[in-house]
């Protein structure tokens, strides 16, 4: 919220009018919700364009691994690690075996898709292949952007 606040005070400081988000009580820029066919997607109050450059930035701030971008369509090709996921128990000998490969979990691939209008645009999850993805690691993913762009 401190980062927020600067960069919002820093802005006006420019010479950039304050916007409807940095009036206090104002509401916030991403909302998660379901869509008709009950898939979570996040919601945001930005234009197509605009909504495509913020969820690239707080990718990055997310530290997602950004493999490819795709303005014209709106995608970006990430990968993600999710913290909740079970890490095999190492023990003390086990740590001694350097001729055992050390066997890294691996990071899952998803599509982040972002469609919009001139007001508003919404975020969706997909897997490689196209398909609306609904498991806990792609509310998990929404969740993390939406915590990033209120």
């Amino acid at each position: 919220e401190l980062e927020a606040e600067f960069l919002n005070r820093l802005m006006v400081y420019l010479g950039k009018p304050t916007s409807a988000n940095a009036v206090a009580g104002a509401p916030p820029q991403a909302t998660l919700s379901k869509d008709a066919d009950g898939f979570a997607v996040l919601r945001l109050q930005l234009a197509g364009s605009e909504a495509w450059r913020v969820v690239g930035l707080t990718l990055d701030r997310v530290s997602f691994t950004v493999e490819e971008r795709d303005a014209a369509q709106g995608i970006y090709l990430v990968r993600y690690q999710d913290p909740d996921q079970e890490q095999p128990k190492r023990g003390l000998l086990s740590g001694l075996a350097f001729w055992r490969s050390s066997s890294k979990p691996e990071l899952q691939r998803y599509r982040i898709k972002v469609q919009g209008d001139a007001s508003s645009s919404t975020v969706r999850v997909l897997t490689l292949e196209g398909i609306h993805d609904n498991s806990a690691t792609a509310n998990r993913i929404l969740t993390l952007l939406q915590e990033q762009l209120r």
